[in-house]
Order: C-alpha cells, then structure tokens, then sequence
C-alpha cells in the first residue's frame, strides 16, 4: 500500500471546514494508501494516534485556541513540522504530499520537494487564495505573492473546493491550471432527528468563527426588527466576539441570543438537528460545509446571496438565499415551512464520490 503524506496546519478539534475536509478525504482514502496526517498539537491532544484506518501525528506549535490561528502560528507550524515531516519523507518514502492550503501548509511540501523530489497537490480553501478576503489578507499577500507563485506553479495538481474559488484562483495565478471538487457530507453522521425546541419560538442557528467575513453583526441589527418570536444559538468564537456581545446589549438581546463557544462536531450536529433554521449570512465563503450539513440533518437554511451558497441551495433545493437581510430575513423565515427535503439530492456531495475523485488524482501521480 503507497504511502500519502498529508499536510494540515488544522485537523479537528482544530479550526474550520478545511479540517473537516482532510479529514473526510483521509478517512475516505484510507482503504487504498497509508496515509499519515501530520498537523498542529493542542493540549489535550495524542500526539500520535491511528484512527479511521490512517495514522496523525501532531507537532507543538503553539496553538493556543481551537477556533483561531495566528498569522505567526502558522508560520510556527511551517518552522516546527518541517523536520518532522522531512524525517517522515527520508524513513517513510510517500508517493504523494498532499497539502491543504497554499499557505500556509503548502510551504512545507514545496521544501520538501525542492530537497527529495516528492510530488504534491494542494487543496485551495479560501484563505489561501488572495482575492478571497482582500479585506483582511491584501497586506499578507502584498508581501508573500512573489514567494507563492514556485509553490503554485511546482503543485502536481491545484485542487479549489468550489468553483467560485477556482475562478477567483485562476485570477490570481493566470498561468496556472486548478480544477475544482466540492467537499462533500457524511450522510451517515448528518442525518434527520426531531427538533425538540418549543415550536411557538423559531430556533436560529450558526456555527463557524466569528470573523466579520461571516456578517453577524447585519444578522444581529435584522433579529432586532423582527416582531417573530425567536431564539438564535451561536456556536463558535473569533475575533468579533466582543463586538457581537456589545451588539447584543445595545438591542438587549442578551437572553434571546445563547452563546455556545467553540464546540466539537457531535454538539454542533446535535444543535442542527434540533434547530429549526440555520443561517449564513456571510461576505464570501470558499465553499461553506456547515450549509450543508445542516441540511443533511433536515434544517433548512437562509444564507447570503453569494455565488458558492447559491448553487448550494439551488442544488439542494432546501433553503432560501436572503438578498436583503434587513428587509426580506422575516418573509424568508416564513418560506421556509414551504421547503422539503429530498435526501437524494445529496448523493452529489457524498463523500464517495468526493474521494474518487481525489482517488483518480492520487492514482494519475503516483
């Protein structure tokens, strides 16, 4: 069985959908190579664990919240898994490196490639790519571009997990070829319960990091003019969490609006399927997994009208996208009650079908 190398400076508990994402491609690839995660230790954490048919290793590099990386984290990520994964390479000979994210994690498998040869692919995530967040990366990338574009152009392959950020990739990196693959959902661990909230109060739900390219604040100032009865469930923390408290005092919203923290997927899925709408009203999103398992977990969802979230719900057929938050977010609660789910539609982000995919990549490079 051929070895795969898998580089992640997140991995669940840790961080966002990307983590989710290798981990469902590792899980769903294990059967067919010896793949060995290697990511970012946290307290409490094995360093070293077999799970699911592939190995992780985890390396000290100081992390200090589940749901936040420091720009200067992930620089420590890259200085201090290097050795590691440059032993693992010269012990363990992998056919593949397979990074998500070019930056911060594709750094590690150009070296190594520079050094021993090893072929790799990345998968884009949003971050990673400079027109996703201008806002809030445009400094970054000022300065670190120049160095991205060999880590680029040396990639086997360039996954994005969308085509929104396939588009936005090739607009940044012209020259270079990038094919997309959605991610995909566990059917078997999202799937319908019975709400058990009071159905006179409509139950509201998030879950990601608070950042302002998820738009909580617009969601909150919307909430406030409802003459609904309402509760909303926040789960996550970011840097806009002392924003989104003083928001809630300003409306006096504080015992309608529960803040859950930063939660692991079993709670996260629980709350879904109790949930009665889960909403994203988010800027921009590289893809958005929480839409869909909220979703597979029969909860309709009310997300922002942008492209990536669009085509979810146009696929799914079981959500509504809010042009205008302020003025059209009570008539879209309403419509919701007129949406049913048809599983079916699902079976197109499977996570079968995801990892074939992935599986006939792994198999033209090796």
């Amino acid at each position: 069985m051929k070895k795969i190398l898998v580089l992640n400076y997140e991995f669940p508990p840790l961080g966002g959908g990307a983590g989710l994402v290798t981990e469902n491609i590792s899980k769903s690839m294990s059967h067919k190579y010896d793949i060995t995660v290697l990511t970012t230790w946290f307290k409490g954490l094995p360093k070293i664990i077999k799970v699911d048919g592939y190995h992780i290793k985890r390396i000290f590099a100081f992390r200090t919240q589940k749901g936040r990386c420091y720009v200067w984290q992930m620089l420590a990520f890259i200085i201090m898994a290097f050795i590691p994964a440059l032993i693992f390479c010269v012990k363990n000979k992998p056919a593949l490196i397979h990074a998500h994210a070019a930056v911060p994690t594709a750094v590690l498998a150009y070296l190594i490639y520079k050094i021993l040869g090893i072929p790799y692919i990345i998968t884009l995530h949003g971050g990673d790519v400079p027109s996703y967040l201008p806002e809030e990366t445009s400094r970054l990338f000022l300065f670190i571009k120049p160095l991205t574009k060999p880590i680029w152009k040396n990639a086997s392959q360039i996954i994005a997990v969308s085509d929104f950020l396939q588009k936005m990739a090739i607009h940044d990196y012209p020259l270079i070829k990038v094919k997309s693959i959605y991610n995909g959902i566990d059917s078997k661990f999202f799937f319908p319960k019975t709400s058990q909230y009071d159905k006179n109060c409509i139950t509201l739900l998030f879950a990601g990091r608070f950042t302002k390219q998820k738009n909580l604040l617009l969601l909150i100032d919307a909430l406030s003019k409802l003459e609904l009865d309402w509760k909303l469930h926040l789960i996550g923390e970011g840097p806009t969490q002392s924003s989104i408290i003083n928001k809630l005092k300003y409306y006096h919203l504080e015992e309608r609006v529960i803040l859950h923290g930063w939660q692991n997927r079993e709670y996260v899925r629980d709350m879904m399927q109790k949930a009665d709408i889960f909403v994203l009203p988010s800027i921009v999103e590289s893809f958005g997994m929480v839409v869909l398992e909220s979703i597979a977990c029969g909860t309709p969802v009310l997300v922002a009208d942008i492209p990536v979230l669009r085509e979810i719900v146009e696929k799914t057929q079981y959500g509504i996208v809010v042009k205008n938050w302020n003025e059209d977010l009570a008539t879209a609660i309403k419509n919701t009650k007129n949406l049913a789910l048809n599983r079916e539609l699902l079976n197109e982000f499977a996570w079968e079908n995801i990892a074939e995919a992935y599986a006939e990549i792994y198999q033209d490079l090796i």
